[in-house]
C-alpha cells in the first residue's frame, strides 16, 4: 500500500438545485390553429391571465428542454386530461416565460405522465418585434375612420337581388302636341328660322289639348292645304312650360339598407347602393353616391326640356366625377321625347275646299253666257218679225231662252254628281306611330331615377362579414392590429417584422399575417356578438 499514489486532492462539487417553474394551465381560449389570438397590453398582463388558468404548478423543477418539447410531470395522467396550455421559466439559465399549447398527455405511471406541447409562436414574440411596413389585403379601419365613402376599394362580394327603395321623377305637366306643315294656315310658304340652333323652313302651331290640334288640323284640311302638313307630334308638356323646363332632381342617401341599419358605412356605396336612372326606352345609367361632391353626398340632377322641331330632356349630374372647373358632359343623357302621331286626310273636304274657286268661277261664266244667250235670242226674234219670218224668229228666241235657263240646272248637276263621287272616297292616313308611346299608353315617366339597394338579407350577411373582418385595403403600410375595442382581423401579402426572435419563429408570424387573423382584445375570444365599435 506504500507504493500506491495519492488521488489528488478534490474540491467539493456544489450541484446546482433545480429552480425551473412550470405551470400547466386550462382553459385558455386561444388554440394552435391561429385563427383567433389574444394580444394583451404587455407581457405582465398576458403571465397574468395565464397565471389565472393554473390547475398545477411545479417549482424548483428541472428546465424544460426545447429539443424535446415535452415535461415529465408528477401526478396522474386523469388529474391533468384537461390541461391545454403550459408556461415555464428556466431559472436561472434564462429569466424570460415561455408558452406553449399542450398538444396530448401521455401515461407514464399512476403517479407520473409526460407533457407533450409545442410553442406559442405568437404569445412568445408579438411582443417582441415591431410591424413593418407591408401590403396590407384586408384590416379593419377605426370606428372614427369608418365614415361614408372613406373606403372604396372593391370586396368582390356577391350581393344578390335588388331592391327600389325610392323613385324620384321630374314633374312632366301632361302632353302638349305640335304641328309641323310645308305652308302656313292661310297657304303661304314659311319663312325659315332658327329654331332652338336648328334651321327650318316648316311652319310650326302648337296646342296644348288634343282637342286643340284637331281644330288646327281641320283649318288646314277645310282650306285645301291638308298635304302640306308634314308631322304632328306629342311631347311632354314641360317641354316648352316655362315653369316645368328647369328641374331639380335630388336623391339622398338612404337610410337603410332595404330597413337594415348597417354597422358598416360602406354598405351605403356601390355596388350595395346606388341610383339607377331609366326610361321606357329602356335607357338606363348608374351613378354612384360615393363621387358626388354634394356635402351631404347626395346624388343631384339638372332637368332641362326644350321644344322646336324634335323636343328633348336632356339630363346632367351635377358637381358628379369631376373636377373643379369642369362640366360632366360624359355622364350626361338625352332623352328623345316626342311620339310621332298618325292622321287622316279628308279627301271629300279637300277636294271641295279646292275645287270652290273653279266652280264659282264655272258659275260666273254661266251667268255671263246666259246673258248673252237670252240677248241674242231676244236679236234673233226681232229680226225673224221684222223679216216676216215670224215662225223661224219665235224658234230661235225659244231655243235662246231654253239654254239660257236649263244651263245653270246642268252647271249644278254636273257639280253635285262631282261631289257625290268625291264623297266615296275614304280620308287617306298621314303620319304613322311612333316613339315610345308607353310613356302616354301608360302614364309612365320618362325620368325615372330609382334608389337601389340590396335586400335586407345580404345586408345583414354583408354587414355581418365586415364586422368580422373587416374592409379590402390592398395598400402597402402598417397593419391596424389595436384600433378596435374588441378585435381588430388582418391579413397580409409577405409581412414583416423587426425584432430578435429565432428565424423560426419569425417565419411562423409571417405565416399568421399572410393566412389572416383575427386579434382579440378580451378574454372572451371568438365572440362575435361583443361591440367592436
Amino acid at each position: 500500500m506504500d507504493n500506491m499514489i495519492d488521488m489528488p486532492e478534490q474540491a467539493t462539487v456544489v450541484g446546482t438545485p433545480a429552480q425551473a417553474t412550470i405551470m400547466l394551465c386550462a382553459g385558455i381560449p386561444w388554440t394552435n390553429d391561429y385563427n383567433h389570438v389574444r394580444l394583451f397590453d404587455s407581457k405582465n398582463a398576458l403571465h397574468s391571465f395565464v397565471a389565472s388558468k393554473v390547475v398545477k404548478q411545479f417549482t424548483s423543477s428541472t428546465p424544460v428542454r426545447w429539443g424535446n418539447l415535452d415535461y415529465r410531470a408528477e401526478g396522474n395522467e386523469s388529474a391533468l386530461i384537461e390541461i391545454n396550455y403550459i408556461a415555464f421559466r428556466n431559472y436561472p439559465d434564462n429569466t424570460q416565460w415561455y408558452y406553449g399549447f399542450v398538444t396530448s398527455v401521455e401515461w407514464l405511471s399512476s403517479n407520473s405522465c409526460r407533457i407533450h406541447f409545442e410553442p406559442d409562436y405568437w404569445q412568445n414574440n408579438i411582443y417582441d418585434v415591431t410591424i413593418n411596413p407591408c401590403f396590407v389585403e384586408r384590416e379593419h379601419v377605426s370606428p372614427e375612420a369608418d365614415t361614408y365613402y372613406q373606403n372604396l376599394v372593391p370586396e368582390g362580394i356577391e350581393t344578390g337581388d335588388y331592391v327600389a327603395s325610392s323613385h324620384h321623377f321630374p314633374t312632366t305637366g301632361g302632353w302638349h302636341y305640335a304641328l309641323l306643315a310645308s305652308a302656313t294656315s292661310e297657304g303661304q310658304q314659311p319663312v325659315p328660322v332658327n329654331d332652338h340652333n336648328v334651321y327650318t323652313g316648316l311652319s310650326r302651331y302648337g296646342a296644348a289639348t288634343y282637342q286643340d290640334m284637331t281644330n288646327i288640323l281641320n283649318n288646314f284640311q277645310s282650306s285645301g292645304i291638308a298635304d302640306a302638313v308634314v308631322q304632328i307630334i306629342q311631347y311632354p308638356a314641360m317641354c316648352d312650360d316655362s315653369s316645368l323646363q328647369n328641374q331639380t332632381i335630388t336623391l339622398p342617401v338612404p337610410s337603410s339598407i332595404d330597413g337594415y341599419v348597417p354597422k358598416n358605412k360602406k354598405l351605403f356605396q356601390y355596388p350595395y347602393c346606388y341610383a339607377l336612372f331609366t326610361n321606357p326606352s329602356n335607357k338606363t345609367a348608374v351613378f354612384r353616391f360615393e363621387l358626388t361632391k354634394q356635402p351631404d353626398h347626395s346624388l343631384k340632377f339638372s332637368i332641362n326640356s326644350s321644344t322646336g322641331l324634335n323636343p328633348m330632356i336632356h339630363v346632367v349630374p351635377e358637381d358628379y366625377r369631376e373636377a373643379s372647373g369642369v362640366v360632366n358632359w360624359f355622364d350626361d343623357i338625352y332623352i328623345d321625347c316626342a311620339i310621332q302621331c298618325a292622321w287622316t286626310n279628308d279627301a271629300y273636304q279637300a277636294y271641295i275646299a279646292q275645287m270652290s274657286p273653279v266652280w264659282e268661277a264655272q258659275q260666273k261664266q254661266v251667268t255671263v253666257n246666259q246673258v248673252g244667250t237670252a240677248f241674242n235670242g231676244i236679236v234673233s226674234t226681232i229680226s225673224g218679225l221684222m223679216s216676216g219670218n215670224i215662225l223661224g224668229g219665235i224658234t230661235s228666241g225659244a231655243n235662246a231662252v231654253y239654254s239660257a235657263v236649263t244651263a245653270p240646272y246642268l252647271q249644278q248637276t254636273n257639280m253635285q254628281a262631282q261631289k257625290e263621287s268625291h264623297d266615296l272616297i275614304p280620308p287617306s292616313a298621314r303620319g304613322s306611330i311612333a316613339g315610345n308611346t308607353a310613356v302616354a299608353v301608360y302614364g309612365t315617366n320618362p325620368c325615372n331615377f330609382y334608389v337601389m339597394t340590396i335586400t335586407h338579407q345580404m345586408a345583414r350577411t354583408i354587414d355581418d362579414y365586415f364586422t368580422a373582418f373587416g374592409y379590402a385595403t390592398n395598400e402597402i403600410k402598417v397593419p391596424f392590429i389595436n384600433n378596435r375595442p374588441t378585435w381588430n382581423f388582418v391579413k397580409t401579402n409577405g409581412a414583416s417584422f423587426s425584432g430578435s426572435i429565432m428565424l423560426d419563429d419569425m417565419r411562423k408570424l409571417q405565416a399568421i399575417f399572410d393566412r389572416g387573423v383575427t386579434i382579440w382584445h378580451t378574454n372572451d375570444v371568438g365572440n362575435y356578438n361583443l361591440d367592436n365599435q
